[in-house]
């Protein structure tokens, strides 16, 4: 981006002001307060401020010598187009961007296409935070010695992005891990202390610790308290010993009951084989059952498919005949069909003509409104036109008014007041002859003087005379009043902006002439429609007719034969269309009827045909379903590896197998152990119900040695023990998930330190090229980076020594903060210049008032050298002499 020209109007101290701009260098100087500064703030306030609004920022603009809206029109050439920008701020606030062989744009979408060009959102949001938007080209005056650092880093973003384009950057991480690495250390600082061995307080960690604490020692508490109340329940000894002795019985009879389970095991074993092996019999049985049905089916499927054969021979002839008949329907039916699609056809193409007549008809009517339309619209603009002219040379004019000329003549009045109260109070002096050697002070006197002051009279140069005029203090005081008188018209004066009285009242006739002319013309314009409705109606027309145009041309491209309708006579063409319309649908109406008859009859025969072949169909499945049948059992009795006998022998050995486990389980009385074990498990539901009972009364004497009513220490310490071990796990899953953002922090904050270390590098090379001017060819630098890869300091070198260290940038010489900065601004510039068409506006506002002459000598060639790298400076300077060697373009303000 390179800043062509400037034009401000009415903008704090500048009524008009134009400059022009060198591509590379520009030194603009001249005294305090003759508005350099004010430059540098109209071109930052044309780029970065929203034309609109009246916010604080933006007040501060407005012209101590006019009322009008302050002006700015910035010309720029960004990647080689040229862009005029011009802003009306406040008064008439308003915001164009215009560009050789582009649409003027206006209002919020020029602002957004100007931020859009600058890469910007500033110009869309508060001028509070536009300020500060390209802080790191814009070194205002008094803040060139700020430390640069944090302009670095904000700036961070864009200079990864464009030193990856250049190819000097050896990794890069994506915004996702920025954002990921940004997360962890957020993560790690609302959890660790800075040095990361203990929680902070506000954490849920160090919360959840000190719940899990505090209710660990509730539970030891209650522990404690059951512990003591226990230690007193001597009396309880008998029934604990008694629940002592139930225990053992119930022991007892538990191995009893195992015993009887033991054998119950056996014979249920043995009973689960004979269940299996009568299975097996059941099996065997079941399957030569089968094997003599299958056989009995086959031979009688045999006899059913034979017989269905004979009753499919006759459908096979009523079935030809039907077909027969429905060809020779079909035929006719495709005749009637084409006879109806050549009726359809032509009744299509007499709609069509029918229609394209009503389009023809509507394209005539819409250009007639058209030419009314655009009739109107010439008168508005003219009459528009007209206000316009008489505003803008209302504008032109100073803004005085009647009370301004009543006011000039009442201070002329005080003038002439005073004037005559001081003539009244002086003395008349008269030289009768002509005496040269008379005086007062050096001059001569000769003739009639009036005195209004004390003077001395001296004769050949020798003081003789001493003359006072009368009144006393009362012609101090008139010689005041009459001094005051003449200062208010002065000041007055120069407030109006006015010299001659009779300027004031042309202007007051002037005024009052264009107003009558603005008004007389805004009412003839109050008589027509509003400009905004006619363009609107307009607008709507031009598309409409737009739309029936390209309408009309599809129309004839697609049907060739509509050309014809445009040299007919509509009216009557309509008329015969209609008729022949109605002819044309009263034969394909009929057309129908026939077609509907031979579909019925096609129906008809159809479903007779689909009756006759549904039977048919019937047939052919019953006797598909037979084969099938009769095929499936005989391929599964050949398949089969066992024949009749073979599975008669299996059946008679496994009948003698069963019969011999049958005798085995009969001899281990299986009843008898099963009437024990109902016995032994009654007798341990009553031992077991006894010994609930005794717990319980254990239990309730113990309540009753409580030292309140209303305690129950056991469910107390139920609770407690249960929200202890909740905790326990809560805070051992928070100290995982604090231990594990702690060591991925550490990953990322290494991972980040070692990227910025890598595109820090030639980002340095840059600064480091700057400062050799000022520290020589022996300097190096190297940029600092924090934990999560931002830009934290500077290291500087000379020779081979670190005799700088570390830059403690607070600690230098106002001089070297000024001329430290201005490098790291111009290596950052240098960077960024790529995105912005290759160059870059660098403004320096009285930037090196603390440099001494030795550095000021070798600044222009740093300057210089910047401006043969993409970067266009601009020098507000009141002592321009100091850089007499820059060369570049120079205007001095004070000319």
């Amino acid at each position: 981006m390179i800043i062509k020209s400037l034009k401000l109007r009415n903008f704090k101290k500048h009524q008009s002001l134009d400059l022009s701009f060198d591509a590379n260098l520009n030194l603009i100087g001249g005294p305090n307060e003759v508005g350099k500064s004010t430059i540098a703030e109209a071109i930052h306030a044309a780029l970065f401020f929203r034309h609109s609004g009246k916010p604080q920022e933006i007040l501060k603009l407005q012209s101590i010598l006019s009322q009008e809206g302050p002006s700015v029109e910035v010309e720029f050439d960004q990647e080689g187009r040229v862009y005029i920008l011009k802003k009306v701020f406040l008064r008439g606030a308003s915001c164009t961007l215009t560009s050789a062989g582009q649409p003027t744009l206006t209002g919020t979408a020029a602002e957004e296409s100007l931020g859009t060009l600058l890469s910007s959102q500033a110009n869309l949001g508060s001028p509070a935070l536009a300020k500060t938007e390209w802080a790191h080209l814009w070194v205002w005056q008094g803040t060139a010695g700020n430390n640069p650092v944090g302009e670095l880093d904000k700036q961070k973003g864009k200079l990864f992005a464009q030193l990856d384009k250049l190819g000097v950057m050896a990794a890069i991480s994506s915004e996702k891990d920025h954002h990921v690495a940004s997360v962890f250390s957020e993560k790690m600082e609302e959890i660790f202390v800075r040095s990361g061995n203990s929680y902070k307080a506000s954490s849920k960690q160090a919360q959840v610790e000190k719940a899990l604490q505090d209710s660990q020692l509730t539970l030891s508490n209650l522990t404690e308290s059951i512990k003591s109340i226990e230690s007193k329940s001597v009396d309880f000894s008998n029934k604990e010993a008694k629940l002592k002795s139930l225990k053992e019985e119930l022991e007892s009879l538990k191995e009893d009951a195992e015993a009887i389970q033991t054998e119950l095991k056996v014979f249920f074993e043995l009973k689960s084989h004979t269940f299996e092996e009568e299975n097996k019999l059941t099996n065997l049985l079941k399957k030569e059952e089968e094997l003599r049905e299958k056989s009995a089916r086959i031979n009688s499927l045999e006899e059913k498919i034979l017989k269905k054969q004979n009753e499919l021979k006759p459908f096979d002839v009523e079935v030809r005949e039907l077909m027969n008949r429905l060809q020779a329907s079909n035929d006719r039916l495709s005749i009637e069909k084409t006879n109806q699609k050549k009726l359809s056809n032509e009744l299509d193409l007499l709609r069509q003509e029918s229609d394209f007549c009503q389009l023809l008809d509507s394209i005539s009517e819409k250009n007639k409104e058209l030419l009314r339309i655009d009739n109107l619209l010439k008168n508005s603009n003219e009459i528009q036109t007209r206000i316009d002219s008489f505003k803008m040379e209302l504008r032109g004019l100073p803004l005085v008014e009647q009370k301004d000329l009543d006011k000039w003549s009442a201070l002329e009045s005080s003038i002439e007041k005073a004037k005559g109260i001081l003539e009244a109070i002086a003395t008349e002096l008269e030289i009768l002859e002509d005496q040269p050697q008379v005086s007062s002070g050096d001059i001569l006197l000769k003739g009639k003087l009036l005195l209004t002051e004390e003077t001395i009279l001296q004769l050949n140069g020798i003081d003789f005379l001493k003359i006072t005029p009368g009144g006393g203090k009362n012609l101090a005081l008139a010689q005041e009043q009459y001094q005051n008188a003449l200062q208010a018209l002065i000041e007055f004066k120069k407030e109006l902006g006015v010299e001659e009285k009779q300027r004031v009242r042309d202007i007051l006739v002037q005024r009052a002439r264009l107003e009558v002319k603005i008004a007389q013309e805004s009412t003839k314009l109050e008589t027509f429609e509003p400009l905004g409705n006619l363009e609107e109606k307009k607008n709507g027309l031009e598309d409409s007719l737009t739309h029936l145009s390209l309408k009309k041309d599809t129309s004839l491209k697609l049907i060739p034969s509509l050309v014809k309708l445009l040299e007919k006579d509509l009216d009557e063409y309509r008329k015969l269309v209609q008729d022949k319309l109605g002819e044309v649908s009263f034969e394909l109406d009929k057309c129908f009827s026939r077609i509907e008859i031979l579909e019925k009859k096609l129906g008809s025969l159809s479903g007779e045909k689909e009756e006759k072949l549904t039977l048919s169909r019937v047939l052919l499945d019953s006797l598909s379903g037979l084969t099938s049948n009769f095929t499936l059992l005989k391929e599964q009795l050949e398949e089969d590896p066992d024949s009749l006998e073979i599975l008669k022998s299996k059946r008679m050995k496994q009948e003698y197998i069963t019969l011999d486990l049958k005798e085995r389980l009969k001899a281990l009385t299986g009843d008898q152990l099963e009437a024990k074990d109902k016995r032994i498990q009654e007798a341990l539901k009553s031992k077991v119900q006894q010994e609930e009972e005794l717990k319980l009364t254990v239990a309730d004497l113990r309540g009753q040695l409580k030292t309140d009513g209303h305690q129950n220490l056991y469910q107390d310490q139920q609770s407690a023990f249960v929200r202890s071990e909740l905790l326990q796990g809560q805070f051992e899953g928070l100290k995982r998930e604090g231990d594990a953002i702690k060591l991925l922090n550490q990953l990322f904050s290494q991972e980040q330190q070692e990227m910025t270390r890598n595109y820090a590098t030639p980002f340095a090379e840059k600064v480091q090229f700057y400062l050799s001017f000022i520290f020589g060819k022996n300097i190096s630098v190297e940029i600092l980076s924090d934990a999560v890869g931002g830009f934290e300091g500077l290291r500087v070198y000379r020779d081979k020594f670190k005799d700088l260290g570390t830059l403690e940038f607070d600690k230098l010489s106002g001089g070297t903060r000024e001329q430290m900065a201005a490098a790291v601004r111009l290596a950052m510039a240098e960077v960024l210049a790529p995105a912005y068409g290759g160059h870059l506006p660098m403004v320096f506002d009285d930037a090196f008032a603390y440099s001494d002459k030795d550095r000021l000598k070798v600044l222009p060639d740093m300057l210089f050298a910047a401006s043969q790298r993409g970067i266009q400076i601009i020098i507000l300077s009141c002592t321009p002499q100091d850089y007499a060697g820059l060369g570049g373009h120079q205007t001095d303000l004070s000319a």
